[in-house]
């Protein structure tokens, strides 16, 4: 199975350290074309990949074609591989932008087509993508894709309609967590503790309460309850929030990014 990446932004970078480093997959078959020298040497260089120096001679050597461009130029990168395209061949998306329908559209009708949507962490190895799939598509592409991004994380199928739901928890949400974990850490240093402390008092206990959520069996209120002590004095800061109403303040300001990628799919 070989992999062309046509773009290699964030996201496509992240995809591609978390399958070298995952050693499921060789650098060898990895396959990559970005706009500018400078960037494709540093991808070579870094990761061990193959380059090219087009999109066209990426299409001419792969299986799976992972379109890592911004949205902008999905249509100009998809025209100048078209031509190109044999029936075996599938198009993953890992932009929020286009459903399924409108890549069909722009792929001028290529049968196997894949709508992904990956998160950031993928490049250390603890990602969660969210997949959705054209009808009909073959067991073993959807074995082959499972395969590519459970390398680096997490992934599940889900509905296409839901993947507005799935982007705001997975894909947007490690900037939530990040904003959350920059107050606790501002107020550690504005308390007197340095940095370096303040970050890994907060980064240990993120990482420790998400295991602790995925190992039990009891609800998060349960657990919540647990951290507090009648009289004691965490149970004062969760009523504190309680009081400014954080949970419905949060589900409002998270329903706005659903609400832009409901926009950005019309």
């Amino acid at each position: 199975m070989k992999i062309g990446f046509m773009g290699c932004g964030r996201m496509g970078e992240a995809m591609i350290q978390g399958m070298v480093a995952s050693k499921k997959f060789k650098p060898s078959d990895i396959y990559v074309h970005t706009l500018t020298d400078e960037r494709l040497k540093y991808i070579e260089n870094t990761y061990g990949v193959l380059t090219r120096s087009s999109n066209a001679l990426v299409a001419q050597e792969v299986d799976y074609i992972v379109i890592a461009v911004k949205p902008n130029a999905y249509l100009d990168v998809i025209t100048e591989i078209l031509p190109l395209l044999k029936k075996h061949q599938t198009i993953i998306s890992i932009t929020p932008s286009f459903t399924i329908e409108k890549l069909t559209l722009m792929t001028k009708g290529i049968p196997n087509i894949v709508r992904t949507i990956p998160n950031t962490p993928s490049m250390v190895g603890y990602g969660m993508t969210g997949m959705s799939f054209n009808e009909g598509l073959d067991p073993r592409i959807i074995d082959d894709v499972y395969s590519i991004f459970i390398s680096f994380g997490a992934c599940v199928k889900i509905d296409e309609k839901k993947l507005n739901i799935l982007s705001t928890i997975s894909g947007s949400s490690p900037a939530f967590i990040m904003t959350f974990m920059k107050s606790l850490m501002d107020y550690g240093i504005n308390m007197g503790l340095t940095e370096e402390v303040a970050k890994t008092l907060t980064v240990q206990s993120f990482i420790g309460t998400g295991y602790m959520v995925q190992s039990s069996h009891l609800k998060l209120e349960e657990l919540i309850d647990h951290v507090c002590s009648k009289g004691g004095s965490t149970i004062e800061g969760v009523e504190a929030l309680k009081k400014i109403e954080i949970e419905k303040n949060i589900q409002h300001a998270i329903h706005q990014t659903t609400i832009k990628f409901d926009k950005m799919n019309k």
